[in-house]
């Protein structure tokens, strides 16, 4: 996490601002820091120095205690020193109070963390006034989450990158050398109040406080990072969401918005040298550098492109497409991506070795998108995207010979920076060529930053075996038509065929409907292959849920479905509220959906069984379905009619060809023109649910309005 990002700089610690009486000029606020700088040494270990910066006029004499490292892996302070004593520290010069060697690799450092109190001699003079404490840093994502309060605190926050020392002795609280006084650093970059820098975006972080200065901070500690935009949230108190940025896009005028540019030219302007014999601070790695090979922390047959077994542990049958190395970057030592853990941000772009199958170790782009780009807004990825290596190719697994019998049947994608929610995409997943709306449902909630990678499981609903019987399965992932610039990528795909889960997770689910918070009882919770009903109080607790990031949907008559994405790490319990909202099939209801979703579903058209004329409870929805036509006067539409799976499918597609030309005839009998209007009859061939509950085939059973632009 910190080489790769920083290349061999540690940055900023934490700060606390101070001086009391003592003046400052108004560009210089006073601050005493304590910094970390660090890498990995030859044999993987994390090796540096901790050092104070007195950034003031007096003389301090520091004592730090507690210094102790926070584990990525599981959060637990570790390696907790006694009290560290450096000796004095000049006005404006640096001290280096300790080196450092973990037996463990820089991306198991989450943060270095202590408390920074001046000494009895130093503390007579109103230089801290009283001891404060000072919170360690979290890398990447959590920087300014970390620096808490004391960037909160600090009028003009700043951040400076040191040298990694050439080498780092363990820690000693009795050596300490002092280092030769720091560079005076740039001013800090002007923040751009009420305004917003559109695109270039790689990453969000959403801040529990700190404001602009933190988002600012948390910019100047990623060394891709060139500018950033804070959007304050509703609640204020300096929460809010940081977007950073891998280029300098234009400025708009956008009130309540904060933006600033702290790389204009790629370079950082706050850099200042430890020590005169240290060697030189590490310039971030080549953004299309490809990763180093091998990719670090590989477990025996992770590299091997494809894979196929029978009857092992995991299942019947498992088959994989792709290597498992998490884009070519490797993973942390002992890290396992089936057990829920999420990977470390990686730079980008990055390029896939020549033996990585189609589709995977590359960035993706929707063909909606026209290259080259428009000024909409978008991701970080989507600027990297050429044609055709970033259009979305079919990845053809294959499977023969299947077992005898499949009775359940689990797709598993290790996804990266899919983002739907914010850009608009609206991506179509296809086995065999069809659809698969359960699969869109998930890859449409998705809501990934970082980049990082994780894991999904998705339950291949038994209508759609039949794909399988001849031996392959075709999966392509696009956006064809809504032009949202998301970039994504896939590192691995797996199908299990009668699988066995071996790192569970557990949910715990509560169903309430929206607006009244009252529980809802009876609700179908589904989550990888298990599935549940809920009590009165619109409790439900899933068991055996693969780890990773778990799609939890909930669905419930006379209610419109709910999607929660839950991050879901084995052996561990997860609880989540689902809210669901009454259906309401108006005109502007209908409208809505149809800009969120690219289609609109209408349930309230109802068929007396296998009959193809609609009943007279119908009118309120097709009412509404005739209003939304008519509003959208420009649009033509296609008419579906879907199924449940009762019946033969051959007899289904007919009957909903004829339900679909029914609901036409109807509309056009009220004034809508039928060269606008074409009828499609899919039978039961794309189910949103399982046909095997009641629930299920009432979901499966509608109408869908698709407009065609």
């Amino acid at each position: 996490m910190i080489r790769r990002l920083f290349g061999a700089a540690i940055l900023l610690a934490g700060m606390v601002d101070g001086l009391g009486a003592v003046a400052q000029p108004a560009e210089r606020p006073a601050m005493i820091r304590l910094v970390a700088a660090a890498e990995n040494d030859a044999d993987g270990r994390c090796a540096g120095a901790v050092f104070v910066i007195n950034d003031s006029r007096a003389a301090i004499t520091p004592v730090i205690s507690g210094l102790s490292w926070l584990d990525e892996r599981d959060g637990s302070r570790k390696g907790e020193s006694q009290d560290l004593a450096p000796g004095e520290a000049p006005a404006g010069e640096t001290v280096r109070v300790a080196g450092f060697d973990l037996p463990v690799p820089c991306a198991r450092l989450r943060a270095v963390a202590g408390d920074l109190r001046c000494g009895e001699a130093a503390c007579a003079a109103p230089v801290l006034g009283e001891s404060r404490g000072l919170a360690g840093f979290r890398m990447p994502a959590g920087l300014a989450r970390g620096l808490g309060n004391a960037v909160a605190q600090a009028p003009r926050p700043r951040i400076e990158a040191l040298a990694t020392p050439a080498s780092s002795p363990a820690p000693d609280a009795a050596a300490s050398t002092p280092a030769a006084p720091a560079a005076t650093p740039s001013p800090m970059p002007a923040l751009e109040p009420d305004t917003d820098r559109q695109g270039n975006d790689y990453r969000t972080d959403e801040l529990a406080g700190g404001g602009a200065a933190a988002c600012q901070a948390l910019c100047l500690g990623e060394a891709m990072c060139r500018a950033f935009t804070f959007v304050p949230a509703a609640e204020g108190n300096g929460a809010g969401a940081c977007w950073l940025k891998d280029g300098v896009p234009d400025a708009f005028p956008s009130g309540g918005m904060v933006s600033g540019v702290v790389r204009p030219d790629g370079a950082s302007h706050l850099v200042a040298q430890a020590s005169s014999d240290a060697s030189a601070v590490a310039a971030s790695p080549a953004a299309d550098a490809p990763p180093a090979e091998p990719a670090p922390n590989m477990r025996p047959g992770w590299a091997e492109m494809r894979e196929r077994v029978e009857n092992g542990p995991e299942g019947d049958l498992v088959v994989r497409y792709g290597d498992i190395d998490n884009l070519g970057f490797g993973w942390a030592e002992g890290f396992d991506p089936f057990t829920g853990a999420v990977t470390d941000a990686h730079h980008f772009p990055f390029t896939p070795s020549p033996a990585d199958p189609p589709g995977t170790d590359r960035i993706l782009l929707g063909t909606g998108v026209v290259i080259p780009l428009d000024d909409r807004y978008g991701d970080g990825y989507h600027e990297h995207a050429e044609r055709p290596a970033a259009t979305p190719p079919e990845m053809r697994i294959p499977l023969a010979p299947l077992p005898a019998e499949m009775r359940q049947v689990l797709v598993q994608f290790f996804v990266d920076d899919f983002q739907s929610p914010v850009f608009e995409s609206r991506f179509q997943v296809t086995l065999n060529g069809r659809r698969l709306p359960n699969f869109e449902t998930v890859f449409n909630a998705l809501n990934q930053s970082g980049p990082v990678g994780k894991l999904v499981s998705l339950r291949l609903l038994p209508e759609f075996f039949p794909l399988l019987a001849g031996g392959e399965a075709v999966f392509r992932i696009d956006d064809p038509d809504s032009g949202g610039k998301d970039g994504f990528a896939i590192d691995f795909i797996r199908v299990l065929v009668n699988p066995r889960i071996i790192h569970p997770a557990t949910i715990t689910a509560r169903v309430l409907e929206l607006g009244s918070d009252s529980p809802i009882a009876g609700a179908l919770v589904e989550a990888g292959l298990s599935a549940g009903r809920t009590d009165a109080q619109g409790h439900v607790q899933l068991e055996g849920v693969p780890a990773g990031l778990v799609a939890v949907t909930a669905n419930r008559e006379g209610y419109d479905g709910a999607t929660e994405m839950q991050d879901a790490v084995a052996g561990e319990t997860v609880e989540v509220t689902l809210y669901l909202p009454r259906r309401q099939e108006t005109a502007s209801a209908l409208r809505q959906e149809v800009e969120r979703r690219g289609r609109a579903t209408i349930r309230g058209i109802h068929f007396d069984f296998d009959r193809d004329t609609p009943r007279a409870d119908s009118l309120p929805a097709l009412e509404a379905l005739q209003a939304l036509i008519e509003e959208m006067k420009e649009t033509a539409w296609v008419i579906e009619g879907h199924t449940d799976g009762v019946g033969g499918a051959a007899h289904n597609r007919r009957l909903s060809q004829a339900r679909a030309e029914a609901v036409i005839a109807w509309l056009v009998a009220r004034g809508i023109e039928s060269s606008r209007l074409t009828p499609r009859g899919l039978g039961p061939d794309q189910p949103l649910a399982d046909n095997a509950t009641d629930e299920g085939r009432a979901l499966n059973r509608r109408v869908e309005a698709v407009p065609l632009r």
